[in-house]
């Protein structure tokens, strides 16, 4: 579930009031980006019993500021550093997502592997990635991205 709220009553130190609950995954995040990127909106979405924590379009990867490329062994060799940091893999939606030391090596095993995924099988696949040095912000990172998206090749490869 995610709510559209703007701001009316106090709820941790700001003003919000719950507007629209909107659902179906794919059409409720479209719309919830769209919200939390406008200035007077926030957006919430329920992070368990009782919690809600506000979207970040940024943080969960949504925003227009990430470079997405074909997930191509020549691409990856091209733009990827051998360099730690957190990985995205997706068609439509993420498939798979990690975190590593060496990303280039960590997107070039996953290149010759992920088909063996259900998920990844005869579908175009694009990968992103963003340096992060110390180990426990990727771990966080990337924790925190596979806690949203639930991606089905973190499962299987």
């Amino acid at each position: 579930m995610i709510g559209r709220v703007i701001p009316e009553r106090e709820v941790g130190g700001a003003w919000w009031t719950l507007l629209k609950t909107v659902s179906g995954k794919g059409t409720a995040i479209a719309e919830a980006v769209a919200l939390a990127t406008a200035e007077e909106h926030r957006v919430w979405y329920f992070d368990g019993p009782g919690q809600y924590t506000a979207l970040e379009p940024d943080q969960l990867w949504l925003g227009t500021t990430r470079e997405w490329c074909l997930h191509d062994a020549d691409l990856i060799g091209q733009k990827v550093p051998a360099l730690p940091g957190v990985y995205i893999i997706r068609s439509t939606t993420p498939v798979l997502i990690g975190h590593t030391d060496d990303l280039r090596q960590r997107l070039l095993h996953h290149h010759a592997e992920i088909r063996q995924c259900e998920d990844a099988k005869d579908v175009a696949l694009e990968f992103c990635f963003e340096v992060i040095l110390p180990a426990d912000e990727r771990e966080e990172r990337a924790a925190n991205l596979i806690a949203w998206w639930s991606p089905p090749c973190n499962q299987s490869v």
